[in-house]
């Protein structure tokens, strides 16, 4: 029996990957013997498709978001690892545009899920940082986590990152963090700080003004500098430091952390490769395949893996650009069925995902049936 490998992140904005995944395996014949792997690439649904990979658990705690109010979010844990998305507590989306506050918002209720998993028995971390609200360096993580940070006359800062201009000293809290394995998925380049750094690429898109920008830029500089002098850590020069915020760099100062690219981590977390050598098909996918997918996103990843081990492979993403298109077919993707064409607005193809994904899923079935395996 021929085995197809359904291994699509989601279709943001419409559908998850498990529904994804779901929704094409309903379209395809009896005889295919289908395994479904939804995926994400260390962004939006990480924790799941690491959690539906390990047979993990969903733990829900009480905590903040980025602004301060209560709030529940939940984490992935399987064996003694927690899988946590930062945007769970301070993610963009949690607060409505007439309500974001750059210069407050920060990411303490991130370093409170990260403190309950301790109390768990979790001795490795995968943390997911995309998505963000704030722009705080990881400043409300090292306050959560008992780090101090003082200004020149000894007294704690606010809590807010727009204080951190005043910052002249950091005490470390007892409980060394670094012991724990703590794995930061991080795709970006950007530092910390200056021209490309986290204020001025990614905090207007926050609700940052060009004076606020211009200020936490001159924050996340000073804060760098403490850093270096008290904890003994150079994070000016390190690329992706910038990523989730400056969260990149938090973690790593904070918390021993490591960068990694995010198709790895899920990809190890996952096992995929050993499933693509099981399997005689994988099909991959995305909401929109363009220019950006062949830096490194998931359906890339994918299809790389594919050709590795000689496997067929497909395409089935909500849109895909010419330039996504010819880059995919470089690399030897085999077939492409795309939802929806470049005509179709925005808010008609997420309207109708699902009958669109089934309509290409109808293709793909057809395809499947015209290979000799």
């Amino acid at each position: 029996m021929v085995k197809v490998l359904l291994a699509l992140d989601s279709f943001k904005g419409s559908m998850d990957a498990f529904s994804v995944c779901k929704t094409i395996a309903g379209e395809l014949d009896d005889g295919y013997e289908v395994v479904i792997l939804p995926m994400a690439d260390g962004g939006e649904g990480t924790v799941d498709a690491i959690v539906n990979a390990r047979n993990g658990e969903y733990v829900v705690v009480d905590t903040v978001d980025h602004l301060g109010r209560m709030i529940k979010a939940s984490y992935g844990l399987f064996e003694k690892n927690a899988v946590i998305e930062a945007s769970s507590t301070c993610g963009l989306n949690l607060v409505a545009p007439r309500d974001r506050n750059i210069m407050v918002s920060n990411s303490y209720g991130l370093g409170q899920m990260v403190l309950s998993a301790i109390d768990r028995g979790v001795e490795r971390f995968i943390i997911a940082i995309g998505g963000t609200g704030t722009n705080d360096g990881g400043y409300g993580l090292g306050l959560a986590l008992g780090y101090r940070f003082l200004d020149a006359n000894g007294n704690d800062l606010p809590t807010t990152p727009d204080a951190l201009i005043k910052l002249e000293k950091i005490i470390p809290p007892s409980i060394n963090f670094s012991v724990f394995d703590f794995t930061i998925a991080c795709d970006v380049k950007n530092r910390l700080f200056g021209e490309n750094g986290a204020s001025f690429v990614y905090g207007a898109q926050k609700g940052g003004t060009k004076d606020q920008l211009d200020h936490l830029d001159a924050c996340l500089k000073n804060l760098s500098r403490v850093i270096e002098k008290d904890l003994g850590i150079n994070i000016a020069d390190l690329e992706g430091s910038g990523a989730g915020g400056g969260l990149a760099a938090g973690f790593v100062a904070f918390c021993g952390g490591q960068l990694k690219s995010g198709y790895s981590i899920v990809a190890e977390a996952t096992d995929i490769e050993s499933i693509i050598k099981d399997v005689d098909v994988v099909v991959t996918g995305e909401g929109k395949t363009d220019s950006q997918t062949l830096f490194g996103k998931l359906p890339f990843c994918v299809i790389n893996s594919a050709k590795k081990y000689n496997k067929f492979s497909a395409l089935v993403s909500g849109y895909i650009t010419d330039e996504g298109k010819c880059g995919m077919e470089k690399i030897g993707c085999d077939a492409f069925f795309p939802c929806v064409d470049n005509n179709t607005p925005l808010c008609e193809a997420i309207k109708n995902s699902r009958s669109n994904l089934i309509n290409a899923s109808k293709k793909l079935n057809s395809w499947l049936n015209s290979l000799d395996i």
